[in-house]
């Protein structure tokens, strides 16, 4: 789904909608309060990575490079999703014949970039059964999205913010929020490209900025043959993401002509999408995992959006996790309670 311009301002289509914020945003609390009384918790840490935008913020990136710095750290890792826009609803765990078709886009391009175990189901408390069922010795997993998913518990919430901030700072309908700003105020930390924005003063102990740069393109189904920024002068570029736009401004701000295709997020790619489009063509690597086949014998090119997390985050997170499993370990019967002190 492409997110409808008047998102981003207050004007009449907003005012007119945000009675239906209101009710989405009690039925959403509602559901939220039910599934926290029987939220399951799997046995190892979970870390989420999430948004309360309705996609387009930039997790994706986000989760790669902290997966990669995890496995930096020596830790065992694993994700788990929900598989947006996958064909098949059953459990998957990934393995060498697993595919975007399968696993979902993005999961699948954390599985290629990362080489993580991956696990996806509906359910992420269920994945995450199936995750540690295969792969028993995992030290943490990370679940991509899933900040609303109440019914799983988490040891550490991200919170990730795009160009686009919050828009309008309505929730949906109205607005572009699944939950409102609120929700930053039980957060662990957030992550954002632009640190200020005004709605993330009342946060700014727990915003950690990151840096974000479009990489050396790739081939497309050759990943070892790369090609210079220079090289590039005129190009068709497809986005099939939340915001187009930013993928065909940061193409046009490296001095390229840009003839820009706009699909839906999660689009699924056919031949018919290319057949008028002059090439080289540049994409996303969202977007390449779904055209490998269709493009194997095209001049198609892929950008890295190559992003870095501020120095510490990883160690930080590592502390709250291990201070977290200190206390579970406590047993409050090795403790007087204040009324026997005042005996």
């Amino acid at each position: 789904m492409k997110a409808p311009d008047f998102w981003q301002s207050n004007n009449w289509i907003s005012t007119f909608l945000k009675p239906l914020s209101c009710l989405y945003q009690s039925l959403s609390e509602k559901n939220k309060l039910k599934k926290l009384k029987v939220q399951k918790k799997l046995s190892v840490p979970v870390i989420v990575v999430g948004n309360i935008n309705v996609g387009g913020t930039g997790k994706t990136p986000v989760t790669i490079a902290l997966i990669s710095e995890l496995q930096q750290q020596g830790l065992n890792v694993g994700l788990i999703s929900r598989g947006y826009g996958r064909k098949d609803e059953s459990i998957i765990v990934s393995d060498e014949k697993v595919s975007p078709e399968l696993l979902g886009d993005e999961p699948y391009l954390i599985y290629q970039k990362t080489n993580v175990p991956v696990a996806v189901a509906n359910q992420r408390y269920d994945a995450g059964l199936a995750l540690l069922a295969k792969y028993p010795d995992l030290d943490v997993i990370v679940s991509d999205d899933g900040l609303q998913h109440y019914a799983l518990h988490r040891d550490f919430e991200i919170a990730v913010f795009g160009k686009q901030g919050v828009g309008n700072g309505n929730v949906m309908p109205a607005g572009p929020l699944r939950e409102s700003v609120d929700r930053l105020n039980s957060v662990d930390a957030i992550v954002t490209i632009d640190d200020t924005f005004h709605f993330l003063l009342p946060y700014s102990q727990k915003c950690y900025k990151i840096a974000q740069r479009l990489g050396v393109p790739y081939q497309l189904n050759n990943f070892k043959q790369i090609q210079q920024w220079e090289n590039f002068s005129l190009v068709s570029a497809i986005a099939g993401i939340a915001h187009p736009s930013n993928f065909f401004n940061a193409l046009s701000s490296k001095n390229i002509e840009v003839s820009a295709y706009p699909f839906d997020d999660h689009h699924t790619y056919s031949a018919e999408d290319f057949a008028n489009m002059a090439e080289p063509i540049l994409m996303t690597e969202k977007d390449a995992v779904k055209c490998t086949q269709i493009l194997h014998d095209h001049d198609a090119w892929v950008v890295p959006l190559e992003t870095t997390l501020p120095s510490g985050f990883i160690e930080m997170i590592i502390q709250h996790i291990n201070f977290k499993k200190d206390i579970e370990k406590i047993d409050p019967k090795n403790f007087i309670g204040d009324s026997e002190c005042l005996n």
